[in-house]
């Protein structure tokens, strides 16, 4: 965090809480800034700076109607607050635990705690998240083209047409999605095992509490079990049996379980995100950027067995 951006938040903490910053213990981040800070009154809190978003307003509303019913999630204690263009919050911190290891047999909890944070959601505002999709989960983006633009540097990923292959998946992958009359919810749009954090088997903390997005459950569903195992190392993805073993998990976990119509639009889901994420890294390489390395033709013959499984639900 720069000089400036790290006294202004400072000073923002102050007076929001009312405590001076004793410390900065660790300061991390890209895109946003989150600081972990002691107070001098001994507390400690993180401090998240990020660009400025009005769908932040209903993150941060959902997060605290989140912690209230139980989901093991920070306590938002002030803020998102519009300063200078950015966005400011203060969460309480809650350290410890571990990464999930994603076996078969950890599938349904990864399920199980994505399928109680939606239902503790329910009834929560969701007007500014509605029009507000995140790229990897992008499929009702407001663009008349196939792909929105990417969350994390400047391109059109439209102008980019060499793997046709994978463009056609995930054109196919959201004609499924947004052909299903489907009631929306609010969820986690980023569940993945960096973003968790467990105790034995209990989950113990949800972070990334900006990724909430308002999709149908089905959608919420598969996208997660497509990338549920990921711990923040490139390339990492579910295999095919890692998603079907949370679909099924989730899917008992319902009243009625998934409809045919759910299942085809949950494997569609994840056949979004996967293409959406290769197709970044694609354009990223051919930029110069940093990317994760792809093996095109092991993608998509994983990509077109889930379209298949789509289809025949669907």
């Amino acid at each position: 965090m720069s000089g400036d951006l790290a006294r202004d938040g400072h000073a923002w903490l102050e007076m929001s809480l009312g405590s001076s910053v004793r410390r900065l213990r660790w300061s991390r981040g890209h895109l946003s800034r989150v600081s972990l800070v002691e107070l001098s009154d001994g507390r400690r809190v993180v401090l998240k700076v990020r660009p400025w978003a009005d769908r932040l307003l209903d993150c941060g509303r959902a997060q605290s109607a989140a912690a209230a019913e139980g989901i093991a999630c920070p306590r938002v204690l002030a803020g998102p607050e519009h300063v200078a263009g950015q966005a400011y919050s203060a969460e309480e911190w809650i350290g410890g635990g571990r990464q999930l290891a994603a076996t078969r047999a950890h599938a349904s909890r990864f399920a199980a705690g994505l399928r109680d944070l939606v239902e503790a959601l329910r009834g929560c505002g969701s007007d500014r998240l509605a029009g507000a999709p995140l790229p990897w989960v992008g499929w009702r983006h407001d663009g008349t083209d196939l792909w929105p633009p990417p969350d994390d540097f400047d391109a059109d990923l439209n102008e980019h047409t060499a793997v046709s292959w994978l463009d056609d998946a995930a054109r196919h992958a959201r004609e499924l999605i947004l052909s299903a009359s489907l009631d929306r919810v609010i969820g986690h749009g980023d569940w993945e095992s960096q973003n968790l954090r467990w105790m034995s088997s209990a989950l113990h903390c949800v972070y990334d509490w900006d990724s909430l997005v308002y999709e149908p459950e089905a959608a919420l569903a598969g996208a997660a079990a497509a990338v549920y195992v990921a711990r923040g190392g490139p390339g990492q993805a579910a295999t095919f049996e890692q998603t079907a073993a949370f679909l099924d998990a989730y899917s008992e976990r319902l009243p009625r379980g998934f409809t045919p119509t759910e299942s085809g639009v949950a494997w569609a889901a994840g056949v979004w995100v996967r293409a959406f994420n290769a197709k970044k890294a694609l354009v990223a390489a051919s930029l110069g950027l940093p990317s994760e390395p792809l093996q095109l033709a092991t993608l998509r013959s994983d990509l077109e067995h889930r379209l298949a499984v789509a289809l025949r639900c669907h």
